[in-house]
Order: C-alpha cells, then sequence, then structure tokens
C-alpha cells in the first residue's frame, strides 16, 4: 500500500541527502521552504533575462529565487559562456543585449552628433566603464560610427557634429578684433563644456590661426593678432614721438606674450629703463648738449626743463648721474636731484654769498647802533616832558594856597 510521505519527512530526507553528499547540486532556498539545481537556475535567469529584454539585475533574480547573492555568483560564473551572458558588477546582459544597445547609440550618435556615455549609462542602468568598453568595441568593429580623429572624453560624437561645431568656432576666431573670453563664448553656444574646450584646443593644435591662447579650459582668453600688433602700435608711436613713455602707460597696453619692458627693450636697443620710466637715447643727447654748453659758460642748468614732463624727479638724478659718470669730468656739480653746473660757477656763488652775507652783517650792526642813538634821544626827551610837566604842577598848587 502507497502512502504520500509527510511534509517534513521529505524535507529532512532532502537535508539529510545534501548533507551527506546524496543529493549534489541541489540547495535550499533562503527560506528552506524549496530545493533548487543549478541548473534550474540558470533556466530562470535565462527566462528573467528574455522576458526583461536581455537585461536584469543580480538583486531582482535573488528575489525571484529567492537564493543568496553566493549561490547566484556561482551559477552565473559556471554557466556564463554556456548561455552567453555577461556579468557587470551587479547588472547581467545578454550578448543581444549588448548588440541592441551598440545599434541604439549608434542611432543617437547619428541624430543628435553627440551622446554622452554617463548619461547613457545611468539611463540603461549600466556601470559606465562597462558602457565604455562596450562602446570602444563597438567602435573597432564599426557598428559605432564617430569622428576618426577627433574625441572627446566620455562622449561619442559625429563627424557632421564635429565638423559643424569646428567651423562655427573657426568663423568665430576669424572674425575677433579684441581679446576674446572663451568661456563666454561656450556660454552663448549650444556645444557642451567637455567638446567646446577640446575642439578649441584641437583647432588651435590643428593649423594657425589669427591669434594665440592666454589660460586653459575655463580660463582661457583668446588674443588675436591684430588686438596685439595694435598695442604694440601705439607703444612704437608714443615712444617716437616723445623719446619716452611712462611704465604706467606703457602697463596699460595689453601685450600678453612679452613683458612691456622687454618689448621696449626689444624694439628700442638704445633705450635706457629709469625709476618711473623709460627714455631714447635722445633725451640723453640733450642733456649732453646742455652740460657741454655750461661747462663752455660757467653756468648753471635745471634738467626738468630740457625734458618730457613724464620724468619725475628720479627718473632725471638717474639720468644725470649716468651722463656724469660717462663724461668722468671733475668740473661738474650736481645739485639736488636736477640742477647740474660747473665748479667754478659754484665757487663765483659762494664769493657772491660770502660777499652778500659781509654787507648784510655791516648793515645790521649800523642798524643797531642807529637804534641805541634813537632810543637814548627819545629817552632825554622824555625826561625834559616830565620835569616840565612838574613844574606845572607846582605853580599851580602855590596858585591855589595864595
Amino acid at each position: 500500500m502507497n502512502m504520500a510521505l509527510p511534509h517534513n519527512l521529505i524535507s529532512r530526507l532532502f537535508i539529510s541527502g545534501i548533507q551527506n553528499g546524496k543529493l549534489p547540486q541541489v540547495y535550499p532556498t533562503s527560506a528552506g521552504d524549496a530545493y533548487l539545481t543549478k541548473d534550474h537556475i540558470a533556466l530562470v535567469i535565462a527566462s528573467t533575462l528574455c522576458e526583461k529584454q536581455g537585461q536584469t539585475s543580480t538583486f531582482e533574480l535573488c528575489s525571484i529565487l529567492n537564493i543568496d547573492r553566493e549561490l547566484l555568483d556561482s551559477v552565473l560564473t559556471e554557466y556564463e559562456q554556456e548561455r552567453a551572458w555577461t556579468v557587470t558588477n551587479d547588472t547581467i546582459l545578454t550578448k543581444a543585449r549588448q548588440n541592441s544597445i551598440l545599434e541604439d547609440m549608434d542611432k543617437d550618435i547619428t541624430e543628435h552628433g553627440c551622446v554622452s556615455i554617463i548619461v547613457k549609462a545611468q539611463a540603461l542602468g549600466i556601470p559606465y566603464q562597462f558602457l565604455q568598453k562596450l562602446a570602444d568595441s563597438g567602435i573597432a568593429d564599426g557598428r559605432i560610427h564617430v569622428h576618426d580623429t577627433f574625441s572627446s572624453s566620455g562622449l561619442l560624437l559625429s563627424e557632421n557634429y564635429v565638423e559643424d561645431n569646428e567651423r562655427r568656432l573657426k568663423d568665430i576666431l576669424a572674425k575677433v578684433t579684441e581679446p576674446l573670453s572663451m568661456q563666454k563664448v561656450q556660454k552663448e553656444s549650444d556645444i557642451p563644456a567637455a567638446v567646446f574646450y577640446d575642439l578649441f584646443e584641437h583647432i588651435l593644435k590643428g593649423e594657425e590661426t589669427n591669434g594665440f591662447v592666454r589660460g586653459r579650459r575655463e580660463n582661457a582668453l583668446f588674443v588675436p593678432n591684430v588686438y596685439r600688433d595694435g598695442q604694440a602700435l601705439m607703444i612704437r608711436e608714443f615712444v617716437e614721438s616723445n623719446d619716452c613713455i611712462d611704465y604706467q602707460r606703457l602697463n596699460s597696453y595689453h601685450l600678453y606674450n612679452v613683458t612691456p619692458k622687454d618689448f621696449l627693450v626689444n624694439h628700442f636697443p638704445d633705450i635706457q629703463l629709469l625709476d618711473t620710466c623709460a627714455v631714447t637715447s635722445n633725451i640723453k643727447l640733450i642733456i649732453k648738449a646742455e652740460i657741454d654748453e655750461a661747462l663752455g659758460s660757467d653756468h648753471w642748468i635745471n634738467v626738468a626743463n630740457l625734458v618730457s614732463p613724464i620724468l619725475a624727479p628720479s627718473d632725471i638724478s638717474m639720468l644725470i648721474a649716468n651722463i656724469t659718470d660717462e663724461k668722468n669730468d671733475p668740473r661738474l656739480v650736481r645739485l639736488g636731484q636736477t640742477y647740474v653746473t660747473t665748479t667754478e660757477w659754484v665757487n663765483k656763488s659762494y664769493e657772491s654769498l660770502r660777499s652778500v652775507l659781509e654787507r648784510k652783517a655791516l648793515g645790521v650792526r649800523k642798524t643797531k647802533a642807529d637804534e641805541n642813538g634813537i632810543q637814548k634821544r627819545q629817552k632825554a626827551k622824555r625826561g625834559r616832558q616830565l620835569s616840565q610837566e612838574q613844574d606845572e604842577l607846582a605853580e599851580d598848587e602855590v596858585s591855589s594856597t595864595l
């Protein structure tokens, strides 16, 4: 007589068989209410992938099968080649699903011109690194069509997209006449920042442009050659007209590729850098000529009256020192920062000063003597007046008594 075995007895038999190795490749569920073989687990995985269009997650499979992650991972590894699925982190994909992703990406590139791999990965729910490798393989075997010479990290770009935006950017650079902030251009365009700056650098490296760049990426400033040349021309014209230029004015010009002082030295070999300005040799020639005249006629000169008001007293002093050192003439005498004369003029001036001082001194002594005589006469007169007033008072008193 056949009798149905109780459920708990069957459960104990399974547990005993598993423990004793009598039932290999049989595994209990997490709740212990069912027993599964690896083949069955693999079939459920395959079925789930079919239902989910070739993509599912380990979390979802563990929930469906009611098994732990360790058992699932062992089945996935064991059947990976046989079932032709790929496991990456917590995601399982079939080969067909991977091919479908590549087709979709190629279609998006054709339609939109630019596809972000990280955005695509987030939308698909798969790891970025995996999608990047998948895209690289698709590009290598020709299933994804992108620009063949230009690339931007994390982005897939079509030929038309790159060429159109490259042309737009070149047109902007060709028309600019003043320094241009590339960050401003990027914000006003519809080109993603990463693509924009990579494309900008690609243009600069690929061919000669009509300018140069200061800074990189968001800090890049494009300076057209016409602007730099215009600034240089204004400096040259000012120096040629005035034979000098002050540093404040000089630094107001923007040359970018050379310091203002280096520019002066390069374009004016005879330039002399002073304290607050720079002067050409013409200034020195004018001063030298006047000094030579002073030496011949024994008079003084104020160099400040000979040069542009641009020169500060300290600049004039430096020039005079330089010229007197070159002449090495003991007759030359510097007075203050801007005056130059001769030893003979100084000696004559000292003589004149001494004469004037002596006359002044004699005049002071005579004046004091005169003042003393006047004071004595004034005192005598005052004494007589007092005596007369006393006599008159006495007479009045006598009269009143009588």
